[in-house]
């Protein structure tokens, strides 16, 4: 693993999509990193106490195994896209949009950790600002062509 320099044979990968899984397959897996495949995102291949670090990065949030997985003074890190990510967006384009995990919001998600025993060490939220910019592409043809 080029990105964290932790040894291959020490990395584990979870992953529920299948198309990612048959990727890890063919890419990671004869590296030396384990794979579990995860299609239900529940962790249940992986053993209690089995990660001292567990990332997740837009994937679902199964907050008490992340917990069961964890060893003691484990770390969890992650990066979500919250219910209310580009809301505005999508109430402009379908008046009737709700969010498809109303429930994945920060407050929310904070008191799901503390409660599974999880002391929270940094927590932040950004609405980010977005711009489109349309962009045209124009042929033509003279007409002496």
């Amino acid at each position: 693993m080029q990105t964290f320099q932790h040894p291959v044979e020490k990395t584990t990968v979870t992953e529920g999509w299948q198309p990612n899984i048959d990727l890890l397959k063919r890419t990671l897996v004869p590296q030396g990193v384990t794979l579990y495949p995860d299609p239900e995102e529940r962790l249940a291949q992986v053993p209690d106490e089995y990660f001292d670090i567990v990332t997740n990065s837009h994937g679902g949030l199964p907050i008490r195994d992340i917990a069961r997985v964890l060893r003691p003074h484990g770390l969890f890190v992650s990066q979500q896209v919250g219910a209310t990510n580009n809301y505005s967006l999508s109430r402009f384009l379908n008046a009737n949009y709700v969010p498809a995990f109303p429930d994945n919001n920060l407050p929310q998600v904070m008191t799901e950790l503390r409660e599974a025993g999880f002391e929270i060490l940094k927590s932040d939220a950004a609405f980010v600002k977005m711009n489109f910019t349309p962009q045209f592409t124009i042929q033509v043809q003279h007409p002496d062509d």
